[in-house]
């Protein structure tokens, strides 16, 4: 090589060094300058923000652009792309500006302060440096060329972080890009590097082919990120985010695996100019021989990929298979696993799945209906009965009022006439809990109710029907109610006979406040809780009543609803009192309904008194005299008198 030659080398790769220098010093300059309006500059009208906000991300492609028109228009060899990029930033200016009444974006521009990290700086610095100050460690023209290669990685390096580092994407979609293609530009980055080196680094003898196979690669690999972003922004995004449904993990493999095996095919034939027959013959007897090795595994994929395609189930479902119930909770291309009501985690191989039959409580509803079955005596009316359980079955609240409970008569049995309870839900999980509520709800109501549940034999000697009540303990209970004391011993001990004590289970309704009653309770065990709301729902008064006391005695005597919600706390058994029991007392002796409408007119004046007391925060309320009391006792009693009478009808 003759001086005159090296020297215009030496010319041409310095005046390209230069070039690259400027190009990258125009871009660092403009990225700085993007950073001081977009992210430094917080002055300007709402307008200005949100203008200044709309054009942040839509100006980015300048940062690339205008350098890499001001290179094409110094180098020679790119100088034909000149006019082309200038159009291209031309047509950007366009976008910004009609862009620029958009006021929609308001994400805030990050830069991160470690900029030039040290893997920049280091070695690539220290290189360029020496060759830039022209120091003896590499000849000339080598020197520059390292140089430009690596002022390129620098560049593109840049680039990569800032798209991919520095940039605080929020956008669902921009996140998943930048996982799933992180990797595979970065790669890419390398490998055009590599390329660019190979070009123009004199020291390297590189032959044709080797450029022409590392190009084929590299349009490879772009073609790799390509369908990387389709695949991720149709299974990560698109259906999982916008369409809110999940893609089985199997047939994303299987795409997933089909796009590489086709790349693999293509670099074979057409970057290492492989035959493909020949391959595909050779792959044939291969595939032969390991499937006879996978048989088992390869079942399950086929099952797995038919089980997908005809959906009996999807993640989340309640199935059952054989004697295994769960919820799915991953499906893949080998097994599904499932999650059992016991806690275990159960994998099941899909060959199984598609030869067993499935139940899927979940789809295509998750309607469910329950059955229960209770047998009763035969003494015990079956409208009666029937009654009763659907009472029981409304309280449940986790039992669907839609589709009704159905209630049946199975048969005449042996020792009891049985029935089934038939009710849906919606919660299959907990059908046991639900099942529990129904069932414990149904033993405390036959049992207020004396509905007996036989023993499933014969019985050949006659037992008692009932128990001797303690009439002593009753005819205690009553002595303690003020109203009741007017009876006298002998109508207290006929109320005592026909009184009985009935248990409710804790948490278990007693009455509901706004409902019908005629029955008075007083507490002989357990505890129950005493709850007034307003108009609006809200409670206002909350408190709790232990043994000994009583409730519900307007309810007895008059009919009127009930006042307040009375819920047991703990098992709790009361003595109840109903309008029937009451009713012959007062048929035989009417001046005892004056008696008791004096008393509870007494107690409701006083009542009265201390809530208006409480009220007015006063003693008493001024002006009123002893007349007027006499005068609203005697009315107050007179027409508590006409409601017993008019309740008890006679």
């Amino acid at each position: 090589m003759t001086p005159e030659v090296v020297t215009d080398a030496v010319l041409t790769e310095r005046h390209n060094l230069y070039v690259a220098l400027g190009a990258l010093g125009l871009f660092i300059t403009m990225v700085i300058c993007h950073r001081i309006i977009f992210k430094g500059w917080k002055g300007g009208s709402d307008v200005t923000k949100a203008v200044r906000d709309r054009l942040r991300w839509l100006s980015l492609p300048l940062l690339i652009l205008v350098p890499l028109w001001w290179a094409a228009t110094q180098l020679d060899s790119l100088f034909f792309l000149s006019a082309e990029l200038f159009v291209t930033a031309c047509f950007v200016c366009v976008i910004l500006v009609l862009e620029s009444v958009r006021t929609t974006l308001s994400r805030k521009f990050k830069f991160s302060d470690r900029v030039l990290a040290a893997l920049l700086y280091v070695v690539p610095t220290f290189v360029f440096v020496l060759s830039v100050l022209q120091v003896d460690v590499l000849e000339g023209v080598a020197g520059y060329a390292l140089g430009t290669v690596l002022v390129l990685f620098l560049f593109l390096h840049l680039v990569y972080s800032y798209l991919f580092k520095w940039v605080p994407w929020k956008h669902p979609l921009s996140q998943v890009l930048r996982k799933r293609l992180g990797p595979w530009v970065y790669l890419g980055i390398v490998g055009v590097t590599l390329y660019f080196g190979m070009l123009r680094y004199p020291g390297l003898s590189v032959g044709e082919r080797t450029l022409a196979g590392l190009a084929g690669a590299l349009i490879l690999l772009g073609v790799l990120v390509a369908s990387e972003a389709l695949l991720a922004t149709i299974f990560d995004f698109y259906f999982p985010v916008a369409r809110k449904s999940e893609i089985p993990t199997l047939f994303r493999d299987l795409v997933r695996g089909l796009v590489y095996i086709g790349l693999f095919l293509a670099f074979v034939g057409f970057v290492l100019k492989r035959d493909l027959d020949s391959l595909l013959v050779g792959s044939a007897v291969i595939t032969v021989s390991i499937g006879f090795a996978l048989q088992e595994t390869l079942g399950n994929f086929f099952a797995g990929l038919a089980l997908r395609l005809s959906r009996p189930y999807a993640l989340g479902d309640f199935v059952q298979v054989g004697d295994i119930t769960g919820r799915v909770d991953k499906i893949d291309w080998r097994q599904t696993s499932v999650y059992t009501f016991t806690g275990d985690y159960m994998i099941l191989p899909n060959s199984m799945l598609a030869k067993e039959p499935i139940n899927n409580y979940s789809s295509p509803s998750t309607l469910h209906a329950r059955d229960i079955r209770v047998g009763l005596h035969y003494r015990h009316p079956p409208n009666q009965v029937m009654a009763i359980m659907r009472a029981v079955v409304a309280k449940v609240e986790s039992v669907l009022p839609h589709p009704a409970p159905e209630f049946h008569l199975l048969d005449f049995a042996d020792s009891s006439i049985n029935y089934r309870i038939r009710f849906w839900i919606t919660d299959y999980e907990g059908r046991y809990r639900i099942d529990t509520q129904v069932r414990v709800g149904l033993w405390y109501a036959f049992n207020r109710n004396d509905l007996e549940i036989p023993f499933p034999i014969r019985t050949l000697i006659q037992q008692p029907t009932t128990e001797k009540k303690d009439v002593e303990e009753i005819l205690g209970f009553l002595k303690t109610v003020d109203f009741l004391e007017a009876l006298g011993e002998e109508h207290l001990e006929v109320l005592a006979r026909d009184a009985r004590f009935q248990l409710f289970a804790a948490g278990e309704k007693v009455c509901v406040q706004g409902e019908p009653g005629d029955c008075f309770y007083i507490i002989r065990s357990g505890q129950v809780e005493v709850t007034v709301k307003d108009d609006q729902g809200e409670a206002i008064l909350n408190f709790e009543m232990a043994v000994g006391n009583y409730f519900g005695e307007m309810a007895l005597l008059t009919g009127e609803p009930r006042s307040a919600t009375v819920s047991a706390v703990s098992d709790s058994e009361l003595l109840t009192v109903s309008k029937e029991d009451l009713r012959g007392v007062i048929v035989a002796n009417p001046e005892i309904e004056k008696i008791i409408s004096n008393v509870l007119a007494q107690r409701q004046l006083r009542t009265e008194q201390a809530q208006q007391e409480a009220e007015e925060e006063r003693a008493i309320r001024g002006g009123r005299s002893e007349k007027e009391s006499s005068r609203s006792l005697e009315q107050l009693s007179e027409q508590l008198l006409r409601k017993i009478q008019a309740f008890f009808s006679y």
